[in-house]
């Protein structure tokens, strides 16, 4: 097989075609190597014999910015060919001609040929290209607009169909008079950390030029790698704007009620992350909401008590991101106990018998109670007994009702009816009427036991504070 050689058209007048044996083939191309630009109706062969056309337009293949093209071929002589796009050329775009494979001159003889050629299609001093653009900046100012400057004009619908750019953050493009120039600015700035890549897509000017040499680049915004960190986590006096923040004491034993528990970060944090990491155990239903316009501050808000007595682990995990995708430094626990306490009675009298007083007074194994006469002269007895705490309104009820005097024994004695309930200003000190009770003689006592019932379900604020136990006092009546 012969091999075919590739010479500048100046240096093919020179070959011989009277070549019988060992002939050597040669082929000038137009554009040569040497050209960077070109600008002529179609790519010309001009081969030192006569070839089979077929065999050459099967190895012949055109790409435009690396796609394919279709060809036109126009055979001037049976060694003269010229070549061309079906489309139009296109100004400014690079164009790759390849010439390979097995080729056949009408004589039957085979020859190799393996060649390309590059160009950028049109005149070089009126190609298409960025005057200005961010090809690769480093830390970008994230109030910065990005501009991008071109020396030809650009239809502005055009600019947005082939402008590729990478970035979540909103923007607006403006153009200037004779669009040439245009500016990218963001609706409020650019994110910290963020890579913005950018490309042009096959961007055609005014004039009808492709976009030629470099049209694509990087932006790296201002960095921040700094780890956010918890600096305090503290009670909270409300929900309010105005609230008293208590940074200066720990959070155990100094919140109760539905205080809210306060959040203070080294960094902005992301709302929605904190919302999902953060957790109180045993579990309280609440909200997290942020209250600083930084976002540094944050409002964990309870919608229950705080139980009494009860251990609780806050926990801010380590997989908690700031506004920026940057986990906080380490795992943030914390172990507090509400400062809430139980309910208790502080006085409890019987009638005119003296009070008992708490915490101090004991209270005895059975007291003797002397009833007191209502007008009619029937038997009633009042009880007074002062809280703690105040009830709140829609709870006096359920205590009204957790209060009860019962018969304990002789059976054959009377058991008491509730007559009146009478509540204070305050809502701490309740009076409770008994009457038909049966009063002791000397030979036959009349026991009776006046039981205030505790715990959880038992007499409560309404605030979450609670009689810890049942209270039984044993009366002996006359």
């Amino acid at each position: 097989m012969k091999k075919l050689f590739f010479l500048l058209p100046f240096l093919f007048a020179f070959i011989s075609c009277d070549l019988v044996t060992d002939k050597e083939y040669f082929v000038s191309v137009n554009p040569n190597h040497s050209f960077s630009w070109f600008n002529g109706s179609a790519v010309c062969y001009n081969f030192n014999c006569d070839v089979i056309q077929y065999y050459v337009e099967n190895s012949v293949q055109l790409k435009k910015n690396g796609i394919a093209c279709e060809i036109e071929f126009e055979w001037v002589t049976s060694s003269f060919v010229k070549i061309r796009p079906k489309e139009e050329w296109f100004n400014g775009a690079l164009y790759l001609c390849e010439l390979k494979g097995i080729l056949y001159e009408k004589s039957g003889e085979e020859f190799s040929v393996n060649d390309a050629v590059a160009f950028y299609y049109g005149n070089a001093a009126e190609s298409f290209c960025l005057t200005q653009a961010p090809f690769d900046e480093q830390r970008f100012d994230l109030n910065k607009a990005i501009v991008f400057k071109f020396n030809h004009k650009v239809y502005k619908t055009k600019f947005l169909e082939c402008l590729s750019i990478s970035t979540s953050t909103s923007y607006r493009v403006e153009a200037n008079d004779d669009d040439t120039e245009f500016t990218i600015i963001p609706k409020e700035s650019w994110r910290v950390n963020e890579i913005i890549n950018w490309s042009f897509n096959d961007l055609i000017s005014a004039d009808n030029y492709i976009l030629s040499g470099k049209n694509s680049g990087r932006i790296r915004c201002i960095s921040d790698i700094e780890k956010p960190k918890v600096l305090t986590v503290c009670a909270v006096s409300s929900k309010d704007s105005d609230a008293f923040w208590d940074t200066g004491n720990p959070l155990n034993n100094n919140i109760s009620g539905q205080m809210p528990i306060g959040l203070i970060f080294s960094k902005s944090m992301n709302l929605n992350s904190l919302r999902s990491g953060f957790s109180i155990t045993p579990n309280i239903s609440g909200t997290i909401s942020c209250v600083s316009d930084d976002c540094t501050k944050f409002l964990f808000i309870p919608e229950e008590n705080y139980a009494i007595a009860t251990e609780y682990f806050l926990t801010i995990p380590s997989d908690v991101e700031d506004t920026l995708g940057i986990k906080i430094s380490e795992t943030y626990k914390e172990i507090f106990t509400s400062s809430e306490t139980y309910l208790s009675i502080t006085s409890l009298q019987f009638e005119s018998e003296p009070a008992l007083n708490f915490p101090g007074d004991t209270i005895p194994e059975c007291m003797t109670v002397n009833m007191a006469e209502d007008l009619t002269g029937v038997k009633e007895m009042t009880v007074y007994i002062v809280f703690s705490k105040s009830i709140e309104y829609d709870r006096v009820l359920d205590v009204e009702n957790l209060i009860t005097l019962s018969l304990l024994f002789p059976l054959t004695s009377t058991s008491p009816v509730k007559t009146a309930v009478v509540w204070n200003k305050e809502r701490d000190m309740i009076s409770l009427t008994w009457k038909n009770m049966t009063a002791s003689t000397d030979e036959i006592g009349s026991f009776y036991v006046l039981k205030i019932i505790g715990g959880k379900n038992g007499i409560n604020t309404g605030t979450g504070n609670y009689l810890k136990e049942n209270i039984c006092v044993y009366l002996k009546l006359y």
